[in-house]
């Protein structure tokens, strides 16, 4: 009843703009849910309205869009107003989902006819499992309808069961189902070449081309098979007018759009590889072809003048690897999203990963995710037993084992713990998932029939025999947690048990979801669905189950991908999270744990770029390699190659600046302003006053100080994994005490100046000189003063903080060093404890030129007294180290980083 009532005063106050005191009383509120109804309001009321990250830079927003405004827009406003009237959609979560899509809508071109008359937009949304990537898409094709887009196609997953899931959201958000958004009116209609039926996909037969001639918005809805694709293609060949605009969605775009082959060379090429070099010439097309969907896609997006391609997906890790240049003579470009990615926040009330499974700190965290205790695990043999290899399929008897029978249990519990929290009838489901082959998936299903049957039996004929198991297990299973997360909802045994009686009052369906069954999932038809569902592939995509509460999964997978598309269990669970279960290995509880961590990192790599300002094209980003899984497929991995990240024994120094970004600039003089405040006055010997030097500076004072600092990514440097490995190192009691320096000029330069903010003791930083490349505009080549073996002693920049032993021995070692190629650095970093970093700050003067007759060279700012300001350069000495931490990445074919300077 609350969430009634709260649904018709967030309707309220949404469309008249009453308070909320007048909106309880226009709605008729009792008096006695006028308090929770209030409360209610109040906290969501108080949500944030969480913002997408765009990795985009140039690509966007494009110049059309400021002069539009969305909120003005016919089918999005209807849109708008179903999702708060009819669905009960929160002001936060409904300012998220319109702000998100408004980023979107900037990176497409303009539709209009006043708008480029050739297109081809590219670009990438990154959701969560089980977030609301539809609800998105839908808001997004609104709002692109609203823009001048004319025709709307979604590439809807593999299977027949998601594409009609699909296909009724999008009706129903679109006004062409009576259940959702009110009709258009006349003119604004649109005419729908999909139907929502299990087989309504798209079929020429007699639909009439002129459909793309006129003013009507057309919406289809295909799945990704190749006969569907080829007959889509077909039809639209010569039929679509050069200037209808066109917005292809692709959901679950990394399943069956990436090329898993190659691509054919232009025509003027010849490739090495014939028939004769292999022993079947078959192998020639798949070797040298793309994968049919990827190639059927290519096809149809440039069967159009005038397109923008989205791809959706929570496991973007195949298509950020896509080859950026790959060029097929026949299909063209691939699909490499080059113009922008966005990273969806987030949503309120979001159960994800870490919420679930917890995860490892990363930089600037001193402490990881705690997992929330739900996690159960099943032993290993009885693991082993339910998921058979080889021969062992054929002869699999399925056996209801004792973490199984539990966890049924626990899905009875929940279920009526839910209910009764309610206040009314919800629906219910537990997954279970063991198995790929659906003759397992189809015993199992059988003999979970006569287990729940016996069950439901013995509770409803003899409840002593089955009542004090149930009841010990709410007290010690789910009572602690829920008490946990909130103590207002823990209840007795007793509260409950009406709605166990309820629960087992007719059977109980168990569901097996295959090709070779006839069992649908179909919650049009039953709402307040309560059912087992057994399965494998076909509910590791896009497939929501409503109402999940336990979850019993222990199919081993080796990607990132498949494991993270397995997880139905994550989603808008945060009222219920308490009352959820998952049973499964240990092995694979801990294999979640990692992806939370990598997933997290990739989304913080794509924020990061955004403030950058950088393009998908300038760089790519990394993903967090993994010891016993591939971030996917081999096949999908495209132009993927692995980089190891060890920084002992390394200097890192800092060449590229955004020297055009003035911001920028300011932000990294202040970051070092904050430094010399947070270490005080110099306590360690040095040449000249000019050059202070500290010594035993903690750890966390540099980490600090480079959470602040900024990179420019054009660089060979990445500050996440700069920071993971001293983070790393100091747990391992290395790296923990710090050497700072800021060699400056022994004496001040009237050219060059000084720099105030820098100042120590009242002596401002002497600044010094350092010039650009002239074929690498935005970089200096070389910061740190080498130290040299034929050099005056202590005047390298690394020689600071060595006592002369260490540079006598440091001496001693170079000469007897065969490779000369940075031999005595080399040699110096081998001296210097491994429980101590150095630490260098160069304050450059933006009056920095070169000399007179050098051609290689510019001055580093063309004119400083309108842009410049001192450019704070940095280098980190690494001591080199028996224990060092490697961090392993997965990167593509754009942008990604050369090494690190030695």
């Amino acid at each position: 009843m609350v969430e009634r009532y709260l649904r018709a005063v967030r309707s309220l106050i949404d469309t008249l703009g009453v308070p909320l005191t007048d909106a309880l009383e226009m709605a008729r509120v009792p008096e006695e849910f006028r308090g929770p109804v209030r409360v209610r309001y109040e906290e969501e009321t108080a949500l944030p309205i969480r913002r997408a990250n765009v990795l985009s830079g140039t690509g966007g927003p494009r110049p059309w869009f400021q002069q539009w405004d969305p909120s003005t827009g016919y089918y999005w406003l209807q849109q708008r107003e179903y999702l708060i009237d009819r669905l009960g959609w929160n002001q936060a979560d409904i300012g998220s989902l319109d702000d998100a899509t408004d980023k979107i809508l900037s990176h497409l071109e303009d539709p209009r006819p006043a708008g480029p008359a050739q297109f081809d937009v590219r670009g990438l949304v990154m959701g969560y499992v089980q977030s609301g990537k539809t609800a998105n898409f839908c808001a997004l094709a609104a709002k692109a309808a609203d823009a001048g887009y004319k025709l709307v196609i979604i590439l809807s997953g593999i299977h027949n069961s998601l594409r009609l899931q699909t296909q009724r959201r999008i009706n129903r958000a679109l006004g062409l189902d009576p259940t959702g958004v009110p009709e258009p009116k006349p003119g604004r209609r649109w005419i729908g070449l999909t139907t929502p039926a299990l087989h309504g996909d798209f079929r020429a037969g007699t639909i009439d081309a002129n459909v793309l001639q006129g003013n009507e918005h057309v919406l289809l809805v295909c799945k990704k098979n190749a006969s569907v694709l080829r007959r889509l293609t077909n039809w639209i060949e010569n039929r679509a007018p050069a200037s209808l605009p066109v917005l292809i969605i692709d959901d679950e775009a990394d399943q069956a759009s990436i090329n898993t082959g190659g691509n054919r060379p232009p025509v003027q090429e010849d490739s090495d590889l014939a028939p004769d070099d292999l022993d079947n010439p078959q192998q020639v097309k798949d070797e040298l072809d793309p994968s049919v969907i990827n190639g059927m896609i290519r096809t149809l997006v440039r069967s159009f003048t005038r397109v923008s391609y989205i791809a959706y997906t929570a496991t973007p890790f195949a298509n950020v690897l896509i080859n950026h240049l790959a060029i097929d003579r026949d299909v063209f470009q691939d699909l490499y999203p080059r113009d922008f990615i966005v990273a969806l926040p987030r949503p309120n009330g979001y159960t994800g990963a870490e919420r679930l499974f917890g995860r490892e700190a990363l930089p600037g965290e001193h402490d990881g995710q705690t997992a929330l205790d739900i996690i159960d695990l099943v032993p290993e043999h009885e693991a082993d037993l339910l998921t058979p290899r080889g021969q062992d399929v054929d002869a699999y008897d399925p056996v209801v084992y004792p973490s199984m029978r539990t966890a049924f249990l626990d899905f009875v519990l929940a279920t009526a713990a839910r209910v009764h929290r309610a206040g009314g009838d919800v629906p219910a489901t537990m997954l279970i998932h063991t198995h790929h082959r659906k003759s397992v998936q189809n015993r199992l299903g059988e003999r979970l029939r006569t287990f729940v049957s016996e069950i439901r039996q013995s509770w409803r004929y003899d409840r002593q025999a089955i009542r004090p198991e149930l009841v010990q297990r709410w007290d010690s299973g789910f009572r602690p947690v829920i008490a946990s997360v909130d103590i207002n909802r823990d209840v007795a045994f007793d509260a409950i048990e009406e709605q166990v009686d309820r629960f087992f009052r007719d059977p109980v369906p168990v569901l097996v979801l295959n090709s070779d069954s006839t069992d649908q999932l179909d919650y049009e038809a039953d709402p307040n669905l309560k059912a087992v569902v057994v399965g494998g592939n076909r509910l590791s995509r896009g497939l929501t189950l409503e109402g999940l509460l336990v979850s019993f999964y222990v199919r081993r997978t080796e990607y990132f991908d498949t494991l993270m598309q397995m997880g139905r269990w994550f989603g808008y669970r945060e009222h219920y999270v308490d009352l959820t279960r998952i049973w499964t290995t240990e092995e694979l509880s801990g294999w979640f744990r990692d992806l939370a961590l990598a997933e997290e990192e990739l989304r913080r790599e794509i924020a990061r770029y955004e403030r950058e300002n950088l393009t998908p094209i300038d760089f790519g980003p990394r993903i967090r390699s993994h010891p016993a899984m591939m971030i996917t497929a081999q096949n999908k991995m495209g132009s993927a190659r692995t980089v190891s990240q060890n920084y002992s024994g390394y200097m890192l120094q800092t060449t590229a600046f955004r020297l055009e970004d003035r911001a920028w600039l300011q932000s990294n003089l202040d970051a070092a302003r904050q430094l010399l405040a947070d270490i005080g006055n110099p306590n360690h010997p040095s040449s000249t006053p000019s050059r202070p030097v500290w010594s035993d500076v903690p750890w966390q004072t540099v980490d600090s100080f480079l959470s602040r600092y900024r990179f420019d990514p054009r660089g060979s440097h990445e500050m996440g994994a700069i920071r993971q490995y001293l983070q790393a190192q100091a747990r391992q009691d290395e790296l923990v005490e710090w050497i700072i320096a800021v060699p400056g000029l022994a004496a001040p330069d009237n050219h060059l100046g000084t720099e105030p903010l820098l100042a120590v003791r009242g002596v401002p930083a002497n600044r010094i000189s350092r010039t650009r490349l002239r074929n690498k505009p935005y970089d200096i080549g070389t910061l740190v003063n080498p130290a040299t073996l034929d050099g005056t002693p202590r005047s390298g920049d690394e020689e600071i903080g060595l006592t002369d032993e260490q540079l006598e021995a440091a001496r001693i070692a170079a000469q007897t060093d065969t490779d000369p190629r940075g031999r005595f650095p080399r040699a110096l970093r081998r001296q210097r404890s491994s429980r101590q970093g150095l630490l260098l700050l160069y304050p450059i003067s933006p009056e920095s030129r070169p000399r007179a007759g050098v051609q290689s060279r510019l001055p580093l700012f063309d004119d400083p007294q309108r842009d410049g300001l001192t450019v704070v350069g940095s280098a980190i000495v690494f001591p080199s180290s028996d224990s060092a931490a490697t961090i392993e990445y997965v990167v593509g074919s754009v942008g990604t980083p050369q090494g690190d300077d030695q």
